[in-house]
């Protein structure tokens, strides 16, 4: 987190997450509005820290709705639809 300059606060309620090999970690600290950038587009998150190294971040389904994202597996497509601003899409190949 030095290396983003990013400043977590404690959490108020600590949630405690189920790994994939059966154990658990106890998230405790958010870095607040910080800016996520998708090609020129920047948006703000409240990001909950976890240590990991598969993920950069990982995005919930309230910041997801709250920017009018959908994903669209078949397609291979992730849009997102801000009001007054035209659809921009991000597709993989």
């Amino acid at each position: 987190m030095l290396l983003l300059r990013l400043t977590p606060e404690a959490l108020r309620d600590p949630l405690s997450v189920a790994t994939p090999l059966g154990g658990s970690s106890v998230l405790d600290q958010i870095c607040r509005k910080c800016v996520v950038s998708l090609d020129d587009i920047q948006f703000r998150a409240d990001l909950i820290v976890l240590v990991m190294s598969e993920f950069d971040i990982i995005l919930g389904m309230d910041w997801l709705e709250s920017y009018h994202v959908s994903i669209e597996c078949f397609d291979k497509t992730v849009c997102v639809r801000l009001p007054g601003q035209p659809e921009f899409v991000i597709a993989t190949s």
